[in-house]
């Protein structure tokens, strides 16, 4: 049965329309067809990412990582900005190096799969439901101000626009080079931002 907390974190995924690879296979939007484990799974299997990025990329030594525990795997993954700089798929799937999906990834669920990318890529991993849900939140409101500072510099620009076009009208009717008559159609012109959209 599925509890208070996941049933609102649920209906804040598909009020925000937000990624279900952020829920956990408990969660009301992952069906059991997509074969989704726990996150203790995830964080297995993050942890071995880590540890694989730690050793062959960052040449940290292997027997400290021995020691290492989730904890520390989720330290030295936001620390070192691993998702940024170690795209899933390009350092795991297709990179020049064995390829982890011919062998550690076998058997694993596409979805899963999907699941595991995202929260990779999205510094995702190592992080319980809510504190996932926050994040892609974060990220949401993140897009929604550049899409709303680019419609501002584009109200902008066409204000300037407006402005650079009425003021030639305005110099072209005070000058001398034109007739009576086109200088009175001139002067009843004045360009409205919709006109340049």
């Amino acid at each position: 049965m599925v509890d208070e907390e996941t049933t609102t974190l649920d209906a804040t995924v598909e009020s925000y329309k937000l990624d279900i690879a952020i829920c956990p296979n408990f969660s009301g939007l992952v069906k059991r067809d997509m074969n989704v484990p726990s996150d203790m799974m995830f964080d297995h299997d993050a942890m071995f990412l880590v540890k694989r990025v730690a050793v062959m990329e960052l040449g940290v030594e292997a027997s400290v990582l021995q020691a290492w525990n989730p904890a520390d795997c989720r330290r030295f993954y936001q620390e070192n900005h691993l998702a940024s700089k170690f795209d899933f798929n390009d350092t795991f799937i297709n990179s020049d190096k064995r390829s982890l999906s011919a062998w550690y990834f076998s058997g694993r669920s596409s979805h899963y799969m999907r699941f595991l990318e995202y929260r990779w890529n999205n510094e995702m991993v190592f992080t319980g439901y809510k504190e996932r849900v926050n994040i892609a939140l974060d990220m949401l409101m993140k897009d929604s101000a550049s899409s709303a500072q680019e419609v501002i510099d584009k109200m902008r620009a066409i204000e300037q626009q407006k402005a650079a076009i009425n003021d030639e009208l305005e110099k072209l009717v005070a000058s001398d080079a034109i007739s009576e008559r086109l200088k009175h159609v001139l002067s009843s012109v004045n360009i409205d931002p919709s006109d340049l959209v």
